[in-house]
């Protein structure tokens, strides 16, 4: 009996230790903390992986947005008024030429103390002894965006080459001179100061204020005048500036 409960008693301690061998040959399944990192990550990947589409459009649409803005406030903002210079480049005694201007046009009581003229050189046109123009993208954009600005009512009056300016004019761009000064004031101008068009004065050689624009620097091929937008509606400003200029 003995030997018997002794057998038995092996065989239960055999099936025991191969019960734990087993167990023991399985994979943990015991859990495992995760860390507030950990999870955060996991989560994240998740997300960008079934997102990811959306948040790169949702970016560029952004970007793209964001320079439209920029371009259209840089470009349409407010301006108290503008000269701009036609294949010509401003320099530091320009600037004391336009502030002499803004003081005048301050001490008269038009405008207050913010009042401030803008003066843009960025501009380019063909010259005139360029016949048959070839392509040129710079130059076309430049042309092209000095058309827009001028029609928008963003530039008053311009210092031009004769070339640029017989081509507003034809396209009725260019406020004659008589519709600014008085006529006392444009027969004090000799013929020799005055570009006409169409039997009219639109425009005031250089020449006649040299004092005021010797320093800038012109290309050369071509005569300059001073010119006024037919599209500003600063109409009192744009007078007061001739005179400025011809030193009435």
């Amino acid at each position: 009996m003995d030997e018997v409960k002794k057998e038995a008693k092996t065989y239960v301690e055999y099936l025991a230790d191969k019960e734990l061998e087993e167990e023991e040959s399985l994979p943990s399944v015991e859990s495992k903390e995760v860390s507030t990192g950990g999870r955060f990550i996991r989560s994240l990947a998740h997300f960008w992986t079934y997102n990811k589409w959306k948040i790169i459009v949702g970016l560029i649409s952004v970007v793209v947005i964001g320079c439209f803005i920029f371009y259209f406030v840089q470009n349409n903002k407010k301006r108290c008024f503008t000269v701009a210079l036609v294949n010509s480049q401003i320099d530091g005694d320009f600037d004391k030429v336009i502030g002499g201007f803004d003081s005048r046009v301050k001490e008269k009581g038009h405008y207050d103390s913010t009042f401030e003229t803008t003066v843009i050189d960025r501009y380019m046109h063909y010259l005139r002894d360029v016949e048959t123009p070839t392509y040129d993208e710079s130059l076309t954009a430049s042309m092209q965006r000095l058309s827009h600005e001028i029609m928008s009512d963003m530039i008053d009056v311009l210092i031009v080459n004769t070339r640029c300016a017989d081509e507003y004019n034809n396209s009725g761009a260019v406020k004659p001179l008589d519709e600014i000064l008085t006529k006392e004031e444009l027969e004090s101008l000799s013929e020799e100061d005055l570009y006409y068009r169409d039997g009219k004065a639109i425009g005031i050689r250089i020449d006649r204020f040299k004092d005021k624009t010797d320093t800038l620097v012109f290309r050369e091929g071509d005569d300059y005048i001073l010119i006024v937008s037919n599209f500003s509606s600063r109409k009192e400003l744009c007078r007061e500036f001739v005179l400025y200029m011809i030193g009435d």
